[in-house]
């Protein structure tokens, strides 16, 4: 967050984001570790940033560092090698450079704060570069033991932030940021199973050409005792897993359209091309305002937040000349053992829209001190509603359709003791329900802001076995008809391109209160000043969830289940010790998986 105002593109639950930090630009860093109060929605941990306003008098700063890779060691030797390690990751150059200047416009009037920073992270990937890359004639890799497979890191940061005191009780801030970054190439050496290792050609630019947020803040003092603020951020990010284009590694900066992406099962690995990528569009604008009134044992604060999102989304492919098909997306060869097995098919191609209507968030809250206590409550009202745009796919349009419309109260509550009266030692416990971040695109958990969306429930990918009995690398078959035909078999999945058989969303779970995943946090602990500035704190947290959503197979009845019973291992550690028999219901394996 920017001065409590959420920084971010309504990603994943709301806080995604590329955004890179700006030291120098940033007058504090604000981290709160629990019990966040009712002004946001969700707990857990949380980074304020307050930028710089710069002063009556000029001043600047910079920092700088540089690596490269002869500051670090490698643990690679003969005897690794020699079991099948060609190569091992490590830092290839590392450096930041964040300058900041600020100073008076006007005295006392209106002052200004310029940032940037450049950063560069290279690093070597485990594993070389392919001597075949970007020829369509070669359906083989060959290692280069020379070239050291290179995964770049650029950032660029650019800030400005200009302060105006109009009056002395109105104080009016303007921040402007525009970063851009680049992962190029990205997702190339070995990845976490069950993904491939990925030779460079069939890496991904992940790009994000353009990052920026426009800021206004405004606080005004009214009385002693009142304080008003208000703020709003406005951001706009366009980034993706794009094609490669930039040869920031030293490689290929375009890729030959004869080129067919190819996986080879036998060894999980991918070469000559990538197959999927994506292209998004995020807007956003998020607004908040606050009254505060500070009396001598009194800190009472109501307030409201709110924000609006739009995600846009292409999953594409870069277009490959198919024989006999000429330009197409989507299309991956699969080799087993260097042989042509199977043509992998995917619905590109497509753009996904989503849009947050409503993020509200109306509070209050008090801290009370009487004595040696410090008691603390609030309440929360949440309101999230949000829907899809009119989309088209294959030259079907779905009209716009509302999905979800949640309402939710949560509680606030927290006390502290004074034990020793003079503010050095305090015992602290708190007690608050939060609730799940939601936005526009949703991952995991919060996948339900945009899973019912009918571009997101589409059946996307199948395959086709291909037997290319001539090795001439060319699938003699219509590679889109459902039935078997020439050198390939049927479609795996009949259904592909299409929502039939796609999962349901219970129109009941979509809307209404109490319906959004909430967890509950305790918290107990000491806080104790060792000396000016040294302290020690030691805390306890338990947390427990709720409101997790259930997928039901409905196509799947008491006939399609297997009865099987289980006895369980004598263990003392279990019920009455074990033993006993468990009855359990499998599905039974000739049965096909829903989708």
């Amino acid at each position: 967050a920017v001065t409590g105002v959420p920084l971010s593109t309504m990603i994943g639950g709301g806080w995604g984001g590329g955004s890179v930090p700006n030291a120098t630009g940033t007058q504090e860093f604000a981290i709160d570790t629990a019990a966040v109060g009712g002004s946001f929605a969700t707990g857990g941990v949380r980074m304020n940033f307050i930028p710089k306003d710069g002063g009556n008098r000029y001043s600047g700063t910079i920092f700088a560092t540089l690596a490269t890779e002869d500051f670090a060691s490698t643990n690679l030797d003969a005897d690794l090698q020699a079991r099948g390690l060609p190569s091992v990751g490590n830092i290839k150059k590392n450096a930041d450079f964040n300058p900041g200047f600020g100073g008076p416009i006007a005295r006392d009037k209106l002052w200004f704060y310029l940032s940037g920073r450049y950063q560069m992270a290279d690093l070597y990937e485990p594993g070389f570069y392919n001597k075949n890359a970007n020829d369509p004639t070669k359906w083989t890799v060959e290692e280069d033991p020379s070239r050291r497979i290179i995964a770049p890191r650029r950032f660029q940061v650019y800030m400005g932030r200009f302060t105006w005191q109009a009056s002395p009780r109105n104080k009016v801030g303007l921040t402007y940021e525009q970063e851009s970054l680049c992962f190029c190439p990205d997702d190339v050496g070995p990845e976490a199973a069950p993904d491939p290792f990925t030779y460079p050609e069939a890496g991904n630019d992940r790009r994000f050409p353009l990052q920026r947020f426009i800021q206004v803040d405004w606080n005004s003092p009214v009385s002693n005792k009142l304080l008003v603020e208000a703020s709003a951020i406005h951001r706009v990010e366009r980034w993706g897993d794009m094609q490669i284009q930039t040869g920031d590694d030293g490689g290929l900066s375009s890729i030959d359209p004869r080129m067919i992406s190819v996986i080879e099962s036998s060894t999980n690995t991918m070469f000559r091309l990538n197959n999927e990528l994506n292209n998004s569009w995020n807007k956003n604008l998020h607004y908040r305002g606050a009254l505060s009134y500070i009396t001598g044992s009194h800190v009472f604060k109501v307030g409201f937040n709110n924000a609006w999102g739009y995600h846009d989304n292409e999953t594409y492919s870069p277009e490959s000349i198919i024989p006999g098909y000429g330009p197409a997306q989507g299309v991956q060869y699969q080799f087993t053992g260097g042989a042509p097995s199977a043509i992998v098919l995917r619905s590109h191609p497509r753009t996904a829209k989503v849009e947050v209507d409503n993020d509200l968030g109306l509070f209050v809250q008090d801290k009370w001190t009487t004595g040696r206590w410090t008691l603390a409550g609030g309440l929360r009202y949440d309101l999230y509603q949000n829907s899809f745009p009119e989309q088209s796919f294959a030259g079907v349009t779905f009209p716009r359709q509302s999905n979800l419309s949640w309402h939710d109260i949560t509680p606030k509550l927290g006390a502290t003791y004074d034990v020793q009266g003079n503010g050095r030692t305090a015992l602290k416990v708190t007690l608050n329900k939060y609730l799940i971040g939601l936005g526009t695109l949703g991952l995991f958990d919060n996948a339900i802001t945009s899973g019912p969306s009918p571009v997101n429930r589409l059946r996307t990918t199948t395959n086709r076995t291909w037997t290319d009995a001539n090795r001439d690398f060319v699938p003699n078959c219509n590679i889109y008809a459902v039935a078997a035909n020439g050198e390939c078999g049927p479609l795996a999945d009949p259904l592909f391109n299409t929502i039939q058989g796609a999962n349901d969303y219970d129109p009941d779970l979509l809307t209404g209160w109490n319906k959004r995943n909430y967890n509950w946090e305790f918290s107990a602990g000491v806080q104790h000043e060792l000396a000016p500035r040294v302290g020690i704190d030691v805390s306890y947290f338990r947390r427990w969830y709720g409101n997790f959503p259930v997928w039901d197979d409905r196509s799947a009845g008491p006939a399609d289940y297997d009865l099987a019973h289980v006895t369980v291992p004598r263990d003392p550690n279990l019920p009455d010790g074990g033993g006993y028999t468990v009855s359990v219901y499998d599905l039974k394996s000739n049965r096909p998986l829903s989708n």
